[in-house]
Order: structure tokens, then C-alpha cells, then sequence
């Protein structure tokens, strides 16, 4: 199932970031900065399937020139808190072959970006290897200002506009749909939130990089455990929604609109969704049976000591008494080897607390 996203983020100095930087990685090149003489080499990475640098008609040459490009954006900007690209990512549909998935993306750079003068670095990437193998997406870097000969004009301040981003979102969803509809896909995506479109679902919280490297490893972190209960509800929701319709069938009503939305009862097959429930389960019955472990070490553990104080209160005695036997010394003397042993240890690991 084709999943939307459409995002916009800022490449800021005052965050660390460099578009120099942002380029070469998304492109997978080197790229030297001439202002910082740091040098970015991703020229080994993989899974960049396609990258390529779009421009409004007439624009110099340099532009196609990708370390030009962003050498001569960082060179237009002199304050060290300057704003100096702006990044969209786009979610591409796994329905579609590269071919389609970069024929719909430059289709919509071009409308969207390129036709009101910016200059577009375009990088597809294909999924991860250890993430979800549905995962296609694109970066694209955009200028922040015009072209104006051998350098930058200046800002649009048009494009920051919070309308804009609107825009690019519903129109991301527009072309992505006709691309479906005319490749004869049942598939569809909406820009719009779940509560807009009427559909009862919590969303669910992204992960980030890495928080999803941790739990594939097997880590179990609160934001994996968050989302794992916010997916966990809504297949809930999903099972009480088809219920909510197998009635109304069987009574020969109408559903109320929104109450058993086809397309929400759907997701039920997405495998990720539909053993989200158990897969809480598991996890909660495995904190449980670890908290029991934990209980009962803490148990053994304070028996243990309660026998250890009761036998040595029974030798003070003997001894105090006189009646202090070979092995009463001998218990005595290891005892104090343990206590010293112990001591010996904390006081390493306070040092190493230190240090």
C-alpha cells in the first residue's frame, strides 16, 4: 500500500549543516567546500539509484555542475546562522519501477520548483538494506534564491510561506494519484491528516534512523514501544470498524460515513500492521517475565543474606562463650575475604565512575 509523505526541511549553519555537505551525501559524490575546506566524500555509499540537477530555462551552466552549484550557494550566504537550501522529501510508491517513480518526480519538480526559478538537485534512493524493503524515496535540494548571471540573486521569500508547503503536499498527492490511476492501480494516497479525511487511526510516531538501527538490533526503546501501542489501537480500531459493518450488513443498514471506512478496514492486511498486536503482547510479556526474574533474584538474594547474618550471629556467640570451633574460623575468615573481595571491587568501579 502507497504510503504519502511529502516533507520540508531547512539546511541551517546554525545546526552544523552545510548544503555542500547535504549534496554530497544525497548524491553519493565528493564534494570539497571551498569556503570551509572541509571535504565530503560519499563516493562510496550505495543505494543511490539516480541523481540529477534540474534548472529553469536559461540558467548558467555552472548549475548542472553539482560541487559548483552549492560551493557558489554557500559563498552567497555570509551569516553563520544563514538558511542556505531547502531540502523536500518525497516517499516514492514501491507499486511503481524506477523508470515511473523518476518520471512522476521530475514531473513534479518541474511544475513545482523548477518553473518559479529554482534550482533542483534530485537524488533517488532505494530502500535499506536492514529497513523496510518498501522504502523507496527521493531527496531534492532546492535553491533558496535566483540565478542572476555567474551568481545568486536574491531571496524568494515567497517560497517560505507555510501556504507553500500546502501546496507542494496536495500537489505531490495529486501527481503521484494520477500516475496510479492512469497505470490502472487501485492504489491512492491523500495528503491530508487522518482526522481530515475522517479516518479514526492514531498516527504513528516515526522512529528516526537511530531508533530504527536499535530496534533492529533487537534494542527495545519508548519510542519503539510507542509506536508498537499506537499500532497495536489501531488494529483494534480496524477489528471494531469490520465488526461495526458485519452488523449493519446483517441488519441491512447503512454504516455511518466514517465509521467503517473500506480503506482503513484494508490496512488489517498490511503485514506490519496486523501483527502489531501481537508483537505488543510479546513484548509486554516479556518485560513481565523479566520483572519476575529480577523479583526473584531479589528474593534469593535477601534470603541469602538473612542466612549469612543469622550463621555468623550463631559464631559470635560460640565465641563469645569460648566454644568457638575450627570451622566457626574458618567461615569467619572467609567472610572477611569476601567483605575485603567486595570492597576491593567497588572501589575499582568507583575509579573507573571517575575516570
Amino acid at each position: 500500500m502507497a504510503v504519502f509523505r511529502c516533507e520540508a526541511k531547512i539546511v541551517k549553519r546554525s545546526a552544523g549543516r552545510s548544503s555542500t555537505a547535504a549534496a554530497a551525501y544525497r548524491a553519493g559524490e565528493r564534494i570539497e567546500d571551498r569556503r570551509t575546506g572541509l571535504v565530503f566524500d560519499y563516493g562510496r555509499r550505495s543505494g543511490v539509484l539516480h541523481s540529477e540537477i534540474m534548472a529553469p530555462e536559461g540558467a548558467p551552466a555552472w548549475v548542472y555542475d553539482r560541487a559548483e552549484l552549492w560551493n557558489r550557494t554557500e559563498e552567497a550566504e555570509n551569516r553563520k546562522d544563514s538558511q542556505v537550501a531547502r531540502e523536500i522529501f518525497l516517499a516514492e510508491a514501491s507499486e511503481l519501477t524506477d523508470e515511473q517513480r523518476l518520471e512522476v518526480t521530475r514531473a513534479y519538480v518541474r511544475e513545482q520548483f523548477v518553473s518559479r526559478g529554482m534550482v533542483a538537485d534530485i537524488a533517488m534512493h532505494a530502500p535499506g538494506k536492514e529497513g523496510d524493503e518498501r522504502n523507496y524515496h527521493a531527496h531534492v535540494l532546492l535553491t533558496m534564491r535566483l540565478t542572476d548571471g555567474e551568481s545568486f540573486g536574491p531571496k524568494e521569500r515567497q517560497w517560505d510561506k507555510t501556504q507553500e508547503l500546502e501546496v507542494w503536499r496536495a500537489k505531490w498527492a495529486e501527481h503521484q494519484n494520477r500516475t496510479f490511476e492512469k497505470l490502472g492501480l487501485a492504489v491512492r494516497v491523500d495528503h491530508r491528516s487522518l482526522e481530515a479525511q475522517g479516518i479514526d487511526r492514531e498516527p504513528e510516531p516515526k522512529l528516526g534512523p537511530t531508533v530504527s538501527a536499535m530496534e533492529r538490533r533487537g534494542i527495545d526503546t519508548d519510542r519503539g514501544d510507542e509506536r508498537r501501542g499506537v499500532m497495536a489501537r489501531n488494529v483494534e480500531r480496524d477489528e471494531l470498524h469490520r465488526q461495526y459493518a458485519d452488523v449493519c450488513r446483517k441488519l441491512g443498514l447503512e454504516p455511518e460515513p466514517g465509521r467503517a471506512d473500506p480503506a482503513r478496514v484494508a490496512t488489517k492486511a498490511d503485514p506490519v500492521r496486523k501483527t502489531a498486536h501481537q508483537k505488543m503482547a510479546q513484548h509486554q510479556i516479556e518485560r513481565a517475565v523479566k520483572e519476575a526474574r529480577e523479583e526473584q533474584r531479589l528474593k534469593e538474594w535477601n534470603e541469602a543474606r538473612h542466612q549469612a547474618a543469622a550463621k555468623a550471629n550463631e559464631r559470635m556467640k560460640r565465641r563469645d562463650a569460648g566454644k568457638e570451633t575450627a570451622k566457626d574460623r574458618q567461615d569467619r575468615r572467609e567472610a572477611m575475604a569476601e567483605r575485603l573481595r567486595k570492597q576491593e571491587q567497588d572501589r575499582h568501579r568507583d575509579f573507573g565512575r571517575e575516570h
